[in-house]
């Protein structure tokens, strides 16, 4: 639906959203520094992985409320049409190499590296197609690669739960939200789900609880 606002109350609007945006923005970047020094100190790939998932996600954000558009290549409306399906593949291809380092998928659950090898190849895949001129297309293939790929790791960490691996519990407490609040963008996207507060803003507030 289309609304009319006042000038007093999208100006209302804006300062929330800002304050929003910079919270999160903040948050993030203080969390992608924190893990990159971590990853020196240590040198766990892990560490190294979800960097990337965040600085990722990070790009993925920006797109979708117009602000790299708006602050980074404001007359580039190509990478403004494409950005944002390239960060999607990146995404879901940084998560799952997390997840798996994470959770040691390769030694504790074998049966489920064909699973992730799959969606990693197909979110290569989408990297790839972000850059043919039909980004519909390309669209069409990282929406619900997405939410296929936040359904897959929760259950690949649940079973690691179940068998006994408890670090997986640290991963579906952080990510429960996350999960929760993609599924729900994704079905908004999709148009199956009302735009409001929850659909618009979740995944900020989900991707906030995940990376504290």
């Amino acid at each position: 639906p289309l609304y009319l606002l006042t000038p007093p109350f999208f100006d209302k609007l804006v300062v929330k959203q800002q304050f929003i945006f910079g919270v999160f923005f903040g948050l993030v970047l203080g969390l992608i520094l924190y893990n990159l020094m971590l990853y020196l100190t240590i040198l766990d790939k892990s560490y190294l992985y979800y960097v990337l998932y965040n600085t990722c996600i990070l790009g993925l954000y920006l797109f979708m409320h117009g602000l790299s558009f708006q602050f980074f290549w404001p007359s580039n409306t190509w990478l403004a049409n494409h950005s944002g399906v390239f960060f999607s593949g990146c995404t879901i291809f940084w998560s799952l190499k997390f997840t798996r380092a994470f959770l040691d998928i390769d030694k504790l659950k074998p049966g489920h590296i064909l699973g992730y090898r799959v969606i990693s190849v197909l979110s290569v895949l989408v990297i790839f197609v972000s850059f043919l001129p039909d980004v519909a297309l390309a669209t069409k293939l990282a929406i619900p690669l997405l939410a296929l790929g936040l359904i897959f790791t929760a259950y690949s960490a649940t079973s690691s739960l179940l068998n006994g691996f408890r670090p997986a519990r640290f991963y579906l407490i952080a990510f429960a939200v996350l999960i929760l609040s993609g599924v729900i963008n994704v079905f908004n996207r999709f148009g199956y789900l009302p735009t409001n507060f929850i659909t618009e803003y979740g995944t900020i507030w989900g991707t906030s609880l995940e990376v504290t």
